[in-house]
């Protein structure tokens, strides 16, 4: 952490009370100073001095830091900053501000301390932070009444509340997205504004840590659930190198005052976060000073008096240094087990396969709980099923356990109710039936039930050979409990979304070769048809050719005179030879386009003389029908480098379309060139086509229900090749109708043959 000089509030060398201490009964002068100098040594004097105001952030996080209903900041980190200050004559500014904003205003130096701040090694790499935390904390999720929350899975889908850059907000998002869950993050500017969205039904849970949330959930109407992550250590944050003499002084006070229990930092803590009383240790001590003051006034009347008074009050003063003690070593105690539960928890939650999570948990738990031996088993069903025992060395000595079963022995009981069992003195406890547990020497145990939610996992059991009250150290011992629970939960779901995920691969292959399977089925009977296409080709089109050139030799009666009724047939024959003959050749056309092998050319014509080749083939037919048939070709039209057959085919067909399918008006062409390209279209007066049908237009083989198409013939393929043509020359068709009103159908040509290669053909 990056530190320069410059104090505002400096640590005294020494211990100094007098703001924390009440009234003795005696009154104390200069010579008493001068006897307690000598009995318990000297503290030394406060040195302190104030260059100008600090100026600290204050945001809402109550309890441990808010501004109330008074306008004045208060909290845990507010009074202790305050002792801290007035200890050393500093002199204080609040700056009110949301908590994003209070990073802001940190990270510029435009405030010079902010409280209540968790450590990450990003926040170091722009504050700078004291050495020994303030605080330890950790983090929950709240839920809304109703909603099903009781694991990291339900969170999946689901809406949750957290503070806009808050260490919450970014350790959710990683421990959610690694399991693959969807979880959308409402940000809020502050703990009672995300507890408030998830109160008015905007986010169906809220994170907060659990200051905060245990302090308030209830008043919000919220539940608490199990999920619990993100164990942290709190602290002063300064700007980085700023301020470090000031972060150096309150490291002097923390390390002096968390250790004391009769120090400003438990009296605040008592205040916010109520505890078990504890020994009246200073009152003794005040007493006692209080009596060797009184001994001085009259030391020379009554010497045999003070002696016997001085040992007196040495003796209380013995046992209440034992009992200041015992305080110091609860308190080291307590510190000991909220670094051990930060570093399991940090452990196991790095982890997510089932054995790694168990592996790791047992070494944490060997090495923090320090029993002679640990053994966790999960449950099956109504059986408990041994996973790890610790040391491992040691488990050759020892016997299975003949029958792990729900409800049984002290590990089954944990299990079947959901509730710890502690058992001081395994020998002379009936509710231990595994007697190798005995002959194991074991005298002391703990059985610590595993639970996500409603749903029981297994059970940790803990034994010692020496007695051990394991219920002492309850809170610690369930938390680590509840903290093992958490991962062993998530590394099941990581291993069934394991087992998911090889399912669906496994699937997918299967599914894969059998599309393999039927794609080579595919191809072998596209092959099929090009040689039955190509066979056909040249079977079918040579008869039908002679049919149609030889019944055009007797129509004009070259052998001899034909009666009406024999011109007649043999017209019919010949129109049946011709429509044939037509539909083979579409059917040969579509079927080379979908192989790819319909080659176009690129030569020089004249599209004026192209359309005047379409009308003269259609004439006769318009003309039988009493049709209207026009061309308009603009004067900038001429000649074009294209393929002229596919033109002229694509346009044929769309003029002999809307020539069949109208029976009065006009069929109109019209072609123009425009941004190099010749634009056809094709107007008709004809009945149109309904919106619902235009999409199937230029499928293959689709005929519209139009009330007219039932009395044409056809393949329903010609406009499906036109389409696939003009894609071929480089262009698209396009149609635009009104039902009842007629249609118009439109092609483009590029002018400069940029159409495409032969054997390539659009997909559709």
């Amino acid at each position: 952490m990056r530190r320069d000089a410059g104090p505002l509030i400096e640590k005294p060398t020494g211990r100094s009370s007098a703001r924390w201490v009440p009234a003795g009964p005696a009154l104390c002068f200069l010579g008493l100073l001068g006897l307690l100098l000598s009995l318990f040594g000297a503290a030394g004097a406060a040195s302190m001095h104030q260059s100008r105001p600090v100026r600290v952030g204050v945001y809402q996080n109550e309890p441990k830091i808010f501004t109330g209903g008074d306008g004045k900041a208060a909290g845990i980190f507010i009074e202790l900053i305050e002792a801290m200050a007035g200890d050393a004559g500093g002199e204080l500014t609040y700056v009110p501000c949301e908590w994003s904003t209070c990073r802001s205003l940190l990270q510029r130096g435009e405030i010079d301390l902010l409280p209540d701040v968790a450590y990450t090694a990003a926040r170091d790499e722009v504050f700078d932070f004291h050495k020994t935390p303030a605080l330890q904390s950790w983090s929950r999720v709240y839920r809304s009444p109703g909603v099903p929350i009781a694991d990291f899975a339900d969170l999946d889908g689901r809406r949750v509340a957290v503070v806009r850059g808050s260490v919450q907000q970014e350790s959710l998002r990683q421990l959610t997205s690694g399991f693959g869950y969807q979880v959308a993050l409402i940000e809020a500017d502050s703990f009672e504004a995300a507890f408030r969205l998830a109160e008015d039904g905007a986010a169906d849970a809220a994170v907060a840590n659990h200051f905060f949330g245990e302090h308030f959930y209830r008043r919000f109407g919220l539940e608490t659930t199990s999920i619990e992550f993100n164990p942290s250590s709190l602290y002063f944050a300064a700007p980085a190198g700023r301020n470090a003499d000031l972060l150096s002084a309150i490291d002097g006070y923390l390390d002096e005052w968390v250790s004391a229990p009769d120090s400003p930092y438990q009296a605040i803590l008592d205040n916010w976060l109520p505890r078990p009383p504890s020994s009246r240790v200073p009152e003794l001590v005040y007493w006692l000073i209080g009596g060797i003051a009184a001994l001085l006034l009259g030391m020379t009347a009554v010497a045999l008096l003070l002696r016997r008074e001085v040992r007196r009050r040495t003796s209380h003063l013995q046992t209440a240094n034992a009992g200041l003690r015992d305080s110091q070593e609860r308190l080291g105690q307590q510190s000991r087990e909220l670094q051990a539960l930060n570093a399991v928890g940090n452990q196991v939650t790095g982890s997510l396969t089932l054995d790694d999570v168990i592996s790791t948990a047992m070494g944490e738990i060997m090495q923090v709980v320090q029993p002679d031996a640990a053994m966790m088993l999960l449950r099956d069903g109504d059986r408990l099923i041994e996973r790890a025992y610790a040391p491992a060395e040691e488990r050759e000595n020892v016997d299975p356990f003949p029958q792990h079963r729900v409800g049984a022995c002290l590990c089954g009981l944990a299990v079947n109710d959901g509730k710890p069992v502690y058992s001081l003195d395994i020998f002379s406890d009936d509710r231990c039936t595994w007697d190798e547990c005995k002959r194991a020497g074991f005298r002391s145990s703990a059985s610590l039930p595993l639970r996500s939610g409603d749903e029981s996992l297994g059970v940790l059991g803990l034994f010692t050979r020496e007695p051990r009250d394991f219920e002492s150290q309850a809170t610690f011992l369930e938390t680590l409990a509840a903290q093992v629970s958490t991962a062993i939960r998530n590394a099941l779901l990581y291993e069934r979304v394991l087992h998911h995920a090889s399912e669906l691969e496994q699937r997918v292959a299967e599914r894969t070769a059998e599309l393999e399977i039927a794609r080579e089925k595919a191809e072998s009977a596209d092959r099929l048809k090009s040689i039955f296409l190509a066979t056909m080709s040249h079977e079918l089109r040579t008869p039908l050719n002679s049919i149609i050139g030889f019944t055009g030799i007797l129509r004009q009666e070259l052998p001899g005179p034909l009666n009406a009724e024999q011109a007649k047939q043999l017209d019919m024959v010949r129109g049946s030879a011709r429509h044939l003959l037509a539909l083979i050749n579409d059917v040969l056309d579509i079927s080379k386009i979908e192989a790819g092998e319909l080659d176009v050319s690129h030569d020089a014509f004249d599209v004026r003389s192209s359309v005047e080749e379409v009308m003269r083939l259609v004439t006769p037919e318009a003309s039988r029908k009493g049709l209207s048939l026009s061309a308009a070709i603009g004067p900038d039209v001429g000649t074009i480098v294209s393929d002229q057959r596919r033109f002229e085919q694509i346009l044929l067909n769309l003029v002999g379309n809307a020539v069949k399918f109208t029976e009065r008006g006009e069929v109109a062409i019209e072609c123009q060139s425009r941004g190099g390209a010749i634009i056809t279209s094709v107007r008709d007066t004809g009945p149109g086509i309904r919106p619902a049908d235009i999409p199937r237009l230029f499928q293959p083989f689709q005929q519209i229900e139009s009330g007219l198409d039932r009395r044409h013939e056809g393949t329903g393929l010609g406009l499906s090749i036109c389409r696939s043509l003009a894609g071929l020359l480089g262009g698209e068709v396009g149609v635009v109708s009104q039902w009842g009103s007629g249609s118009t159908f439109s092609f483009t040509v590029p002018a400069t043959g940029k159409g495409g290669a032969g054997g390539q053909h659009p997909r559709h």
